[in-house]
């Protein structure tokens, strides 16, 4: 436990150096600490993944869903619109030509089954949310190439959960069903997305009380990790929800809730920055 705790300060200290470090050279931070994760653990094999048990996976999913969330606080929804079509084209063409070039290299030079090939390249057709939503906050971006980088990150991440479930799953029964894998996608979406709303409208409707408890932010993240945990539960996407959230909390003048009576009461909340 005192090597665990160690190396977390450790780590924490390095990140604020990190972003220190950034500020100066344009190095991303991220980038920064993934080194670092190299060099400590396959490296030199001081620090392993059975050191941080199920804490580890429950920090860097806590840490991803509050990313998200700030990140939908952040995207206005006339960007959306304007980034929303380059988003589908980027995401859509990156996710399969990603896959089907790994995919092609898993089976012709690996010698893996197809099902077990296209697994393999759903995987590594995803970009890393953790990893590119802190890179774009550093960055002076302007906010549609930010919108369109944040959304596909996110978008990526659901369809390698998906479709690379999918794949796995045609592996061990021996059947691929196409139908099956975009129904699952479909669902991911439009549930988790009706979650992340549902869930905003909820919290706007509750807003006065939030403000009244003694650490409201700590109430805030809370209800941001329950609409992540409801979502994952109900087999959708925590991710997609929690960005959701965000964005019907920061857009609720322009989506028009705020002139429906049982949210007449809402004053003002953080705006997108």
């Amino acid at each position: 436990m005192a090597t665990l705790v160690l190396g977390v300060g450790v780590l924490l200290f390095a990140a604020t150096l990190f972003i220190a470090l950034f500020r100066r050279t344009r190095i991303p931070d991220v980038l920064l600490l993934m080194v670092l994760g190299v060099v400590l653990g396959p490296a030199t094999g001081l620090v392993s993944q059975a050191d941080f048990g199920q804490v580890g996976p429950a920090m860097s999913t806590i840490a991803l869903t509050v990313i998200l969330f700030e990140s939908g606080l952040s995207l206005q929804l006339t960007v959306l619109r304007r980034a929303l079509a380059a988003t589908m084209r980027i995401t859509l063409l990156g996710f399969l030509a990603t896959a089907v070039i790994a995919g092609a290299f898993g089976h012709l030079a690996l010698g893996l089954p197809w099902t077990l090939a296209l697994a393999l390249g759903s995987i590594l057709g995803g970009t890393s949310s953790a990893v590119v939503i802190p890179m774009v906050r550093h960055l002076a971006l302007q906010r549609v190439p930010s919108a369109v980088l944040v959304l596909e990150s996110a978008i990526t991440d659901v369809l390698v959960i998906v479709v690379g479930s999918a794949f796995l799953s045609a592996f061990v029964s021996g059947n691929a069903s196409p139908v099956v894998v975009v129904q699952g996608v479909m669902w991911s979406f439009v549930s988790a997305t009706l979650i992340g709303a549902l869930s905003g409208l909820l919290f706007l409707f509750a807003v006065n009380l939030v403000r009244r408890l003694p650490n409201a932010m700590v109430a805030v993240i809370a209800f941001v990790l329950v609409t992540y945990g409801v979502a994952e539960m109900l087999g959708a996407s925590g991710a997609i929800a929690a960005l959701t959230l965000g964005f019907v909390l920061s857009n609720r003048v322009a989506l028009g809730i705020s002139r429906l009576r049982p949210f007449a009461h809402v004053g003002e909340l953080r705006e997108p920055r």
